[in-house]
């Protein structure tokens, strides 16, 4: 019969969530859809008109 080894607690405690810093992407700024596709046009050098 193999030994049994306690590998101590089975739940850990988490710091509250004010606690954690959050990941940069969060604080970069969100590019209207509009923009993002002008953009897109302006590149492909499209002819929409």
């Amino acid at each position: 019969m193999p030994a049994m080894f306690y590998a101590g607690p089975v739940t850990s405690t988490s710091p509250p969530p004010g606690d954690v810093p959050l990941p940069a992407f969060f604080a970069k700024k969100i590019v209207p859809v509009a923009d993002a596709t002008n953009d897109l046009i302006r590149i492909l050098r499209l002819d929409v008109a």
